[in-house]
């Protein structure tokens, strides 16, 4: 993404670089649930895990591969997608989060609170 010399923020983001970071970001969550998968598995062993907790590490399993199959199908996705304008504004609002909202559109962090939405990231 380039940047307009006439404002100094980065380009307008596209459709096709909307997709790709929400694939980046879809492979991170995933990447975030392998590892509380491991750290998880590795406190509660198999042989001391009843039913519930068993069941509760396959629905870890199961977000875990959703997300990277999410992140693979928005790469073939963002590939195919034309360089058009996407519409930023209503993007930021449905995400709501500033600081995803600015990893989503390629911009700068716009700041940690949004007046808009009334959510703060913690994190």
């Amino acid at each position: 993404m380039s940047t307009d010399p006439a404002t100094g923020r980065g380009a307008k983001p596209t459709l096709r670089s909307v997709a790709d970071h929400i694939s980046a970001e879809c492979a991170g969550i995933g990447e975030g649930l392998s590892h509380l998968q491991y750290l998880t598995g590795a406190i509660t062993s198999a042989s001391t895990a009843d039913t519930e907790t068993t069941v509760a590490l396959q629905e870890l399993d199961r977000l875990t591969q959703t997300a990277m199959a999410a992140a693979r199908a928005l790469t073939v996705l963002a590939s195919r997608l034309p360089d058009e304008a996407a519409d930023e504004p209503a993007l930021r609002d449905a995400i709501g989060l500033p600081s995803v909202a600015d990893r989503v559109l390629g911009t700068r962090p716009q700041s940690l609170h949004s007046v808009d939405h009334g959510k703060t990231d913690f994190f």
